[in-house]
């Protein structure tokens, strides 16, 4: 990566839900996506784009009280997310149809 996208990226980053509103408001939603995952038993994945970068993170329960692991398969909390860019998607989807 060059040194301009990467001071691009440096500034572009932090900014995306600094404020405690802007977490506040992720988190509310988060855990309504939670409980509507939990309540109708789905398996919820979020698909965004950026220009600036590509990425993977998910949510998950970490551990039980009793400490051990929940199984990804009984996790309703359990959350994949994709960040991509523009031209992959595209990419990606016309690939499909061939």
């Amino acid at each position: 990566m060059d040194r301009k996208a990467s001071q691009s990226m440096y500034w572009n980053l932090p900014s995306k839900f600094a404020s405690d509103t802007e977490q506040q408001e992720r988190n509310k939603l988060i855990e309504q996506f939670q409980f509507r995952a939990r309540s109708q038993r789905l398996r919820i994945t979020f698909v965004s784009g950026d220009v600036h970068c590509a990425a993977v993170g998910l949510f998950k329960t970490l551990k039980q009280k009793n400490g051990s692991e929940i199984p990804l398969a009984n996790d309703y909390r359990y959350m994949v997310n994709i960040v991509t860019s523009e031209w992959s998607v595209r990419k990606t989807r016309f690939s499909a149809l061939t």
